[in-house]
């Protein structure tokens, strides 16, 4: 085979290696009900990597569809997503509002993107040194550890017996947020972890059924369905010994499956610019081995990660993590 199939054959590989670390990341749930089309990990994991494609071949018009197609999808994704996964998510919608001449929303996606990555800095494959882009990323990212700050009138959460809120794959434990940016909230039910509702909020603007007025009455807990007055729950728990260990042993592999992908790419560079068979097949053979390496340890890390985060000292599974 010449050396132009092996790298048409490469690039196809690693497209679909791209998809799987992505779709990996993602737990697949039921459907959310109160969107006519739900928005699958799927189909995120396609436009997040067809976005990456059009990045790094400088073409901005084939960047808009996708980018508009996930910011519009977003408020009906049907998954738990994590947060390593929604960083992306709001970096990439920041970039589909900046290419569409919209710097104001673009600054407000990245904010949220910096609150959940704040160390992130763009490939100079996807974002080039001399992009305008990348200012306008850098003045956000002193916004990106702002406080939280609490919900006026002193209200407190809301949230049914059996039931978790993730605020950006997070668990919000307080009705507090940071201001001036989009906020991903899912109701998520414990059992089967399937998403109930779905909100797209600006800043700390919950919605109201998700809300309670300070020493207002609680009725006993009972199924509810997203909209309907839902009771606060107060547990006792004490911290199981596994939880630590595979919390950290989970976020060392993600880490190493990053880093893992990072190296692939100098490796890459490297498999593109042989110029024997020989240099082909070795760069080629170590490329590949990077590439499953990172999958390999980013799927293992999220499964161990997920696990650490369900574990809980009651009787149930309870997958909030504190923040």
């Amino acid at each position: 085979m010449d050396s132009a199939r092996l790298k048409t054959w490469y690039r196809l590989i690693m497209r679909r290696h791209l998809i799987s670390l992505t779709a990996g990341l993602l737990l697949a749930n039921a459907a959310v009900a109160s969107c006519p089309t739900s928005y699958t990990p799927l189909q995120l994991g396609d436009d997040l990597s067809a976005m990456s494609r059009a990045l790094r071949n400088l073409s901005k018009d084939d960047f808009r569809g996708p980018g508009e197609a996930m910011v519009s999808g977003l408020p009906c994704v049907d998954a738990p997503l994590a947060p390593v996964v929604l960083a992306s998510v709001y970096r990439y919608g920041g970039l589909s509002y900046y290419f569409n001449g919209d710097t104001d929303n673009a600054r407000r996606w990245f904010r949220t993107a910096l609150e959940l990555d704040p160390t992130y800095d763009w490939d100079v494959a996807e974002v080039p040194i001399d992009d305008p882009v990348r200012p306008v990323f850098e003045g956000e990212r002193a916004q990106g550890d702002r406080a939280p700050e609490p919900i006026a009138g002193g209200r407190t959460l809301s949230v049914p017996d059996g039931y978790r809120l993730l605020v950006d794959g997070r668990a919000l434990r307080s009705p507090a947020l940071t201001p001036d940016r989009p906020h991903l909230v899912q109701l998520v039910r414990v059992d089967g972890n399937a998403v109930e509702s779905v909100w797209l909020i600006d800043g700390s603007a919950l919605p109201e059924s998700l809300l309670s007025e300070t020493g207002q009455a609680v009725a006993a807990a009972a199924p509810a369905t997203a909209g309907s007055g839902l009771t606060v729950e107060r547990i006792e728990r004490t911290r199981p010994p596994m939880k630590t260990p595979a919390l950290v042993g989970g976020g060392l592999l993600l880490a190493g499956g990053a880093g893992l992908y990072a190296m692939s790419f100098g490796a890459h560079s490297q498999w593109e610019s042989a110029t024997t068979s020989k240099a082909l097949s070795e760069k080629q053979a170590l490329t590949n081995g990077l590439v499953i390496g990172a999958i390999t340890a980013v799927t293992v890390g999220a499964g161990v990660t997920w696990v650490g985060v369900s574990l809980d000292g009651g009787s149930t599974l309870n997958w909030g993590m504190k923040f």
